[in-house]
């Protein structure tokens, strides 16, 4: 389909939506010299090939999942409902841009409810549910970004899709100060593509920054069972809120970043075709 008004419209608003989300400061004191990622990752360069390793293995459980598969035919369902010809993730693409972003929030709302309730048992102090926090929220995540990128119509079973989908979560979990740097990054290599099939960009996705970044996520598992203490007629009510709004704002950022990285992509691509560009 062309380039429409409405794409136009969701265009404008995505780029004011990169400026106010990546390039928001503090205000309240002295402006301070933002650390170039790339300076950081000269001096931080240790990569961890086993942590790659373990997330393309959990990205490759999750796309086989039944659950995940489930997703998928509900998500082509919802969409048969604005367009009855839609066969096949690829053919979401087509749909207006509004359509894609309400069936993306629909996803959205999902995982961060999803989310909200594995926080919540975590923080009983469960040692059994504190032992599962870190791998389930990795899994409900990379699990969100997969829908995302399958509601604008890019299929995750494509061996591309499955290293950009993990560099998306990459964006999404790691501080603030070095998120637009990277998004903007991963961006031009994914433009740069010249092989459909193949990721021809850098394919390593864990470093020192994203690595110590998740280790904090163990701070809140002390902080949980320190709550736990303070039980309100034998229920760990703190505990439980503490810990269903961390992961609600985690799952929240993880979810927003990649409806709208994947959005930019498809109105991008849109772009180009309207404007002939090979």
């Amino acid at each position: 389909m062309g380039f429409t008004e409405a794409d136009e419209a969701a265009w404008q608003a995505l780029l004011e939506w990169e400026k106010r989300f990546f390039q928001h400061k503090d205000r309240s004191g002295p402006q301070r010299e933002e650390p170039s990622i790339q300076s950081q990752f000269d001096k931080l360069n240790k990569r961890y090939e086993w942590l790659d390793a373990l997330l393309f293995h959990l990205h490759s459980l999750i796309e086989n999942a039944a659950f995940q598969t489930d997703a998928r035919d509900r998500l082509l369902k919802e969409a048969r409902d604005f367009d009855p010809s839609i066969s096949e993730i690829g053919d979401l693409k087509h749909l207006p841009i509004q359509t894609l972003n309400d069936l993306a929030e629909k996803q959205m709302a999902r995982h961060r409810l999803l989310s909200l309730a594995q926080g919540g048992l975590s923080g009983t102090g469960s040692i059994v549910f504190l032992g599962i926090d870190l791998p389930m929220m990795l899994t409900t995540n990379l699990c969100a970004v997969q829908m995302m990128a399958q509601t604008y119509g890019y299929s995750f079973y494509h061996p591309l899709e499955t290293l950009v989908s993990l560099k998306v979560f990459y964006i999404a979990t790691i501080p603030r100060v070095y998120q637009y740097e990277v998004w903007k990054a991963i961006e031009k290599e994914v433009e740069d593509v010249k092989n459909d099939y193949f990721y021809e960009g850098d394919d390593t996705i864990v470093d020192t920054i994203w690595f110590e970044n998740m280790l904090k996520q163990i701070v809140k598992a002390f902080i949980i069972m320190i709550l736990r203490k303070k039980a309100i007629q034998g229920i760990p009510l703190f505990g439980m809120l503490f810990g269903a709004g961390v992961n609600y704002q985690f799952a929240r950022k993880v979810t927003e970043i990649a409806n709208k990285f994947y959005q930019k992509r498809l109105l991008h691509e849109r772009r180009k075709d309207e404007a002939g560009q090979p």
